[in-house]
């Protein structure tokens, strides 16, 4: 295994046992087994590969040294200027008690191999996705929604180059930029519009707009839907940070824009009376750093998180009542001398192979490696403070989405991982696998109320 030391104290355990079957014969066999010590994981159905069943698991009392560095301004966390504060935090560390027979048989059931890649499932029952057609004039592109067996149910043309989308209640928000013809250099000087469309399920476009605020090169990163419009965060020349408000039916009604920097801007969230916004850039190697804004957009404050010897990779974040949900994961940090500190996620790992020059090691013996390299992390904080107050975590996971279905209830999704290979020729990534996605209910004490395989597999890649 490999060497390094998690700095948390561990004491109290406790075990749930979650089960959740529709057959009687499925409780008896589980009483049975749960009796001897075997790990097991009930199925209750489910449609389209998905598993309904509950997974039991075991949570212990445990402790992050958590560093929350301070700022009025970006420049200042990316120069440290601002002394960062360090808070000692308890929360639960979560053992998943899995089959590993039943996890095997989900990835032949993917159709899982080393060069096999899985989009995330779409949280909303749809599967959209984008048509290319490249030509001299530019690149084509169509806005489109697949059926179960991948057949295109309905293809919305565009007439800019678009990327991403966002689904909101009502319909799906998609956003890109000025088409631009082949072959034809660009820089950041080189005026580029921001542009939206909405269209309902169905693929009826409802309206379009461009976003026109002299920004230059102007590209939307996030769109937050609020009670009477929503939210676009977009960015201009690399550097420059804008929030705008747009009515329901599309129409610009301000913007707010602030040089802060050459940084992405990779989430939003609603927090009372303005808003939270997740920066960074993977160049700098800074993946979790939170802007406090005001409602028009002004950026009040700064916060970047960190773990003692470890690496913290925000991916999604919610605020729910007076408390900010952070989800992601750590990664250990190699220590001085480290003759791969690369300030890549799986740095240890490849320490280990390529320090003992384990060119030919297989998924088995690499498999557990990468699980004990990472560690999924719910961190609680002040939503008006960011002053960290508790978490949740769960060995050998990557925490990801966060989602609040209309009855309130909070779900977290995290990535266990099931399977790794090494790939030291590929040029995207070092180590690749597959992911078992697990689905945990949140309580409003933050506690684990349940846990659900949710039936999804997810592609691994890093390094």
């Amino acid at each position: 295994m490999l060497q390094w030391e998690k700095d948390r104290s561990c004491h109290q355990k406790e075990e749930y046992d979650i089960v959740k079957s529709r057959k009687t014969v499925l409780i008896l066999i589980a009483l049975i087994l749960i009796g001897s010590g075997t790990a097991v994981l009930l199925s209750g159905g489910g449609n389209g590969g998905s598993d309904n069943g509950m997974t039991r698991f075991r949570t212990r009392s445990s402790s992050y040294d958590i560093r929350v560095q301070h700022a009025k301004t970006a420049e200042q966390i990316a120069t440290s200027e601002e002394k960062e504060a360090s808070y000692t935090v308890e929360g639960k560390e979560i053992s998943l008690i899995v089959s590993d027979k039943g996890n095997r048989a989900l990835l032949e059931e993917k159709g899982y191999d080393k060069y096999w890649y899985h989009e995330p499932d779409d949280p909303s029952g749809y599967r959209y996705g984008f048509v290319y057609d490249e030509k001299e004039s530019g690149t084509d592109t169509s806005f489109v929604r697949y059926g179960d067996s991948g057949d295109i149910l309905w293809s919305v043309p565009l007439w800019y180059d678009a990327w991403d989308y966002r689904i909101v209640s009502d319909g799906v928000i998609i956003f890109g930029v000025d088409k631009q013809p082949m072959d034809t250099p660009t820089s950041i000087d080189t005026p580029q519009n921001a542009h939206l469309t909405k269209t309902d399920p169905e693929g009826n476009t409802l309206w379009s707009c461009t976003l026109e605020h002299g920004l230059g090169r102007e590209e939307v990163y996030q769109v937050l839907e609020e009670e009477n419009g929503y939210a676009v965060v977009s960015r201009g020349r690399l550097s420059i940070f804008n929030l705008s408000h747009l009515s329901s039916d599309g129409r610009q009604l301000s913007h707010r824009a602030t040089i802060v920097g050459n940084y992405g801007f990779w989430d939003l969230a609603a927090n009372g009376d303005g808003y939270l916004v997740q920066f960074g850039s993977f160049l700098k190697h800074r993946y979790a750093e939170i802007a406090w804004t005001d409602p028009e957009g002004w950026l009040l404050d700064f916060r970047q998180y960190t773990e003692a010897g470890h690496r913290f990779y925000l991916k999604d974040m919610t605020v729910r009542g007076d408390e900010l949900y952070c989800s992601g994961y750590f990664t250990p940090v190699p220590q001085n001398g480290s003759s791969n500190a690369k300030n890549g996620e799986v740095d240890l790992v490849l320490d280990h192979i390529f320090g003992n020059d384990l060119w030919e090691i297989d998924s088995k013996e690499l498999t557990p490696l990468v699980q004990e390299n990472y560690t999924a992390v719910l961190l609680v904080c002040d939503a008006q403070t960011g002053e960290p107050k508790r978490f949740l975590s769960v060995p050998g996971s990557l925490g990801k989405e966060l989602y609040t279905d209309e009855q309130g209830q909070l779900f977290w999704y995290t990535e266990a991982v099931e399977d790794a290979y090494f790939s030291p020729a590929t040029s995207s990534f070092t180590i690749g696998g597959a992911s078992i996605v697990y689905r945990l209910s949140i309580g409003e004490n933050g506690n684990v109320k349940d846990i659900m395989r949710t039936g999804e597999v997810r592609a691994f890649r890093a390094g």
